[in-house]
């Protein structure tokens, strides 16, 4: 098999992936406030992308700062302020505020362990794919090709 239908492979395989994720059928939880946890970082790429970082410095066991946050995701700081409002109310994030005023945020343990759970699911779907094979025959290909 050529470099090309290995590279298709892997477009199909993964088109298929982004789509079970964006419709849920990848992951969603039985239990109503999980499921509320997973509908609200699913429901905008802001949210999802606040949803990521605060799962890896819940992971990490690190504190971000809104206006880092902000930096680095691409979000305005009143978005970001907004969905601290939000989540800190559901208890899906920790925050830590110091006396100068400046906010630490995390995920909570409830979060990361929702994020795990997905991660879980994205590494059985990845499996059922074969993508590690995919990838494994496109090296040896790139490997073996003539110049």
């Amino acid at each position: 098999m050529g470099i090309n239908q290995l590279n298709q492979r892997y477009a199909i395989a993964l088109a298929r992936l982004e789509l079970a994720q964006t419709t849920g059928a990848l992951y969603a939880p039985d239990d109503p406030q999980e499921a509320k946890m997973v509908e609200y970082f699913m429901s905008t790429s802001n949210r999802r992308l606040f949803g990521i970082k605060c799962s890896i410095c819940g992971l990490l066991r690190e504190d971000c700062t809104p206006s880092n946050m902000a930096k680095e995701l691409g979000i305005s700081i009143n978005g970001i302020d907004t969905m601290i409002s939000e989540c800190e109310a559901e208890a899906w994030i920790e925050v830590t505020r110091a006396s100068n005023n400046y906010r630490y945020v995390r995920g909570s343990q409830e979060l990361v362990d929702q994020y795990v759970n997905y991660a879980t699911k994205v590494a059985d779907f990845s499996s059922q794919q074969d993508f590690l094979g995919i990838n494994a025959a496109r090296r040896y290909t790139n490997a073996t090709a003539y110049p």
